[in-house]
């Protein structure tokens, strides 16, 4: 992981905040996380967005351990990989509005397994000869 710059991003309650990303397609380095997780409270908001398949898996085990050193975790994802974080509780939201879901029938877990089984019927509607 590289830190986006020396400078604070965000200073809140005296404790400098930095921001930090993952390149694309880099797996996660989780030999350098810290031996105990701080705990606290998280919102992410897509944060597996840039993220390869192996690095999608390494911010599931981040969380796991957040919420295992007593954190909680509030996160917006499109990923089905992100949204089976064993133990979470799935909030759903879409048009309905917001409900509880198990990750099996999710929305977006259904569409991935639907062009996972056949992209060409996916392509074949957004392709033009």
């Amino acid at each position: 992981m590289a830190a986006s710059g020396d400078s604070p991003e965000w200073v809140g309650d005296g404790r400098a905040i930095r921001a930090v990303r993952q390149d694309p397609g880099v797996p996660v380095d989780t030999s350098r996380w810290p031996a105990t997780v701080p705990a606290g409270f998280y919102l992410m908001d897509e944060p597996d967005a840039p993220l390869s398949f192996t690095a999608s898996l390494g911010l599931v085990a981040l969380l796991h351990d957040l919420v295992q050193a007593g954190s909680q975790a509030i996160v917006a994802t499109h990923s089905p990989i992100v949204a089976a974080v064993p133990g979470a509780s799935i909030l759903e939201l879409g048009d309905w509005g917001m409900r509880p879901a198990r990750w099996e029938e999710l929305h977006l877990v259904g569409a991935w397994r639907r062009f996972m089984a056949e992209p060409a019927s996916y392509f074949r509607h957004l392709l033009a000869d």
